[in-house]
């Protein structure tokens, strides 16, 4: 009898390593509203989806194959407890909990504390491109009402105290808490053995080991609601907390409109050649575009003739025709955008076998042909506005271009720094010095030269060549030790040259 047993435990024990050598334990189920699907988690960080009552799997996914299964938190990197986390990155992929969101979609929380609602078919992440976060290894509920509640645990240890506040014969936990991980010696270990075998055998308390101060652990419970909410509110809410990837990855999920997001970054930046193409270039409301381009007061000359140039070239003859033809959908146009077949292009005339010497004769004959197709006589309300939209960006430029060439201009500039009187006295101050560099030796020269045509201009900015600068008489060989005995040398050199008798 004893040699049967001993052969019947012999075979069960094969029996049973073989078989659990390829079973996988399941430690969390949860069935679906209605009913007709089960989730199981694996302790080998498998999802499975079984079908109810016939226990049919209906899907099953290993922890390489889950979407996002190796994301952690990227706050974590803040934190110095919280960075040691990361060296350990394996043990917090798994899935900790699941319920339902709908027959059509699960809840999973992780141990990294990412929660994600996904397709029961997919397990594409519903919420968007990333995750919601939450404490280490949160728990769920299941949805009801449109909401459910997930339950988290902050853990904070409290700061370590210094040397002077720790008693005597307590141990500093160095080794555990420092951000060094450096070994102790062999010797060090060594020596540790041998006290405490001496400690075990005789009990002294000379060879006792130090105590370990107490470790302060603050545990904070949180119980989160999650709302249910339409693409459209949460867009919204994405825009006003200013994170733009996740809304643009909302919009191209859902088919929202993109121009939301790009419009609220243009208005919280400063108009100039970047923002114009990151920003006002990737909106496509015509007549959001152009009110910008037509309202919107730069800080300087350049970004102002960069942004009304921009508004023109969508409002020219390639964008007024595809109004005409119903090709635009009130998207704003740029030249060569706009697909020519819509426009009926093949009436236009044929060019000449022979291509134009230069780009500018191609382009005065495609503009040409372009006006064939325009009939003047019959546009639309849309096409008007256009028109009328062209037409103030052209004043605008063309004051911008007065206003340049009168700050150019000599006369007008030493006119206002006379006659215009600023607020307060730093102002004057200011206009005054400016008006005083530009009427220096430089300038006198240039004049008497027929070097300026009549241009406001600073020291520096006159060509030498132009003023015969040759004939200045060479330095010292050995150069000045500081900035104005340089300068005073060259206004003496520049003196010689004015003729103040003509």
């Amino acid at each position: 009898v004893p040699k049967t047993l001993g052969l019947l435990r012999m075979l069960s024990i094969k029996f049973y390593s073989r078989q659990g050598q390829e079973q996988d334990g399941i430690f969390k189920m949860s069935l679906s509203p209605q009913g007709s699907l089960l989730a199981a988690t694996h302790f080998s960080g498998k999802l499975s989806i079984w079908a109810i009552p016939s226990l049919k799997q209906q899907g099953m996914w290993h922890q390489n194959e889950q979407p996002g299964y190796d994301d952690l938190n990227p706050n974590w990197r803040l934190f110095t407890e919280k960075r040691k986390k990361v060296k350990d990155k394996e043990s917090f992929y798994p899935l900790i909990d699941v319920s339902w969101w709908a027959d059509s979609a699960v809840i999973l929380a992780r141990c990294s504390g990412a929660l994600t609602v996904s397709s029961v078919k997919t397990l594409k992440n519903l919420l968007g491109k990333s995750c919601e976060w939450f404490e280490p290894s949160p728990q769920v509920t299941a949805a009801h009402d449109g909401g459910f509640l997930s339950l988290e645990c902050e853990i904070k240890l409290a700061p370590k105290r210094s040397r002077l506040e720790m008693r005597a014969g307590e141990d500093d936990e160095g080794g555990e808490d420092s951000d060094s991980d450096h070994e102790t010696s062999a010797k060090a270990r060594y020596f540790g053995y041998i006290k405490q075998g001496l400690y075990l055998v005789t009990e002294m308390e000379r060879f006792a080991p130090p105590r370990k101060r107490p470790r302060t652990i603050t545990k904070n419970y949180r119980l989160v609601s999650l709302r249910s909410t339409t693409p459209e509110e949460l867009y919204q809410r994405k825009i006003e907390s200013e994170e733009y990837e996740e809304a643009l990855s909302l919009a191209h999920t859902y088919g929202l409109d993109t121009d939301l997001v790009y419009q609220r970054q243009w208005r919280k930046s400063a108009v100039n050649i970047a923002s114009i193409q990151n920003y006002l270039s990737k909106i496509k409301k015509r007549s959001w575009v152009l009110h910008e381009c037509l309202e919107r007061v730069p800080d300087n000359v350049d970004a102002a003739k960069e942004l009304l140039q921009y508004g023109l070239k969508g409002t020219d003859l390639e964008a007024l025709l595809a109004i005409g033809k119903g090709a635009d959908d009130g998207r704003f146009t740029l030249p060569g955008e706009v697909d020519i077949d819509s426009i009926s292009y093949e009436d236009l005339s044929p060019l000449d076998e022979q291509p134009a010497k230069n780009k500018k004769e191609k382009e005065l004959k495609k503009r040409q042909e372009l006006l064939k197709l325009v009939n003047f006589s019959k546009l639309t309300l849309e096409q008007k506005e256009l028109c009328r939209c062209r037409l103030k960006l052209l004043t605008y430029l063309d004051r911008l271009a007065t206003y340049e060439s009168k700050i150019k201009k000599r006369s007008w500039v030493l006119h206002e720094c006379l006659e215009r009187v600023p607020d307060n006295v730093d102002a004057a101050k200011e206009l005054l010095q400016y008006g005083l560099k530009g009427t220096d030796l430089e300038a006198l020269l240039a004049i008497g030269k027929g070097a300026d045509d009549g241009r406001f201009t600073l020291p520096g900015e006159v060509d030498i060549d132009s003023i015969s600068y040759e004939d200045l008489s060479p330095l010292d060989e050995q150069p000045a030790e500081n900035k104005k005995e340089k300068e005073l040398k060259k206004r003496r050199e520049l003196l010689k040259l004015v003729n103040f008798s003509k």
